[in-house]
C-alpha cells in the first residue's frame, strides 16, 4: 500500500468546488490474490486484485459555518502534490467519518478531520502518472 501525503486540495460536490482542502492523506491498493494450479508447481501464484484507495483529509471553517459534508456524501476531491496545480490527484470519494476539533480558547477556527474510501477509479494528473 502506497500513502502518499499533500497539504493542498480541493472538495467538490458535483461541479462546485465547496471548500479548500488543508492538508491529505491518500492510500491506494490493490491487493494480490493467490492461487495455486497444475504450472505452478505447487508454489502459490499471486494475480493483482482489484484496486482501492482510502484517506483522510482536513478542512478548516469558522463557528457558526455549516459543515459541507456529511458522513455518506459522494464527493470528488482534487488532492494537489505541489503548487502547479497539474500534478495532483482527482478521487471520487465517500464520506466514512467527520471528527470534529473546536478551538476551545475562543477562536472561530474549527478543523474537521474528514475520513473516506474511493468510489471510483483513482486519476494521476501530470508528473504522477505511470510512464
Amino acid at each position: 500500500m502506497t500513502l502518499l501525503t499533500g497539504n493542498d486540495g480541493s472538495l467538490y460536490l458535483g461541479n462546485q468546488r465547496i471548500a479548500p482542502v488543508s492538508d491529505w492523506t491518500l492510500a491506494r491498493n490493490a491487493p494480490a490474490k493467490a492461487y495455486v494450479a497444475n504450472d505452478t508447481g505447487g508454489w502459490h501464484a499471486r494475480v493483482g486484485g482489484a484496486k482501492d484507495g482510502s484517506g483522510t483529509f482536513r478542512l478548516q471553517v469558522t463557528k457558526g459555518v455549516a459543515c459541507p459534508v456529511a458522513e455518506a456524501d459522494a464527493v470528488t476531491l482534487r488532492l494537489y502534490a505541489d503548487r502547479s496545480g497539474a500534478n495532483r490527484y482527482d478521487v471520487p470519494a465517500v464520506i466514512d467519518r467527520i471528527d470534529i476539533a473546536m478551538d476551545i480558547s475562543g477562536d472561530t477556527l474549527v478543523v474537521l478531520a474528514v475520513r473516506f474510501s474511493a468510489n471510483g477509479p483513482i486519476v494521476a494528473r501530470g508528473i504522477l502518472t505511470k510512464p
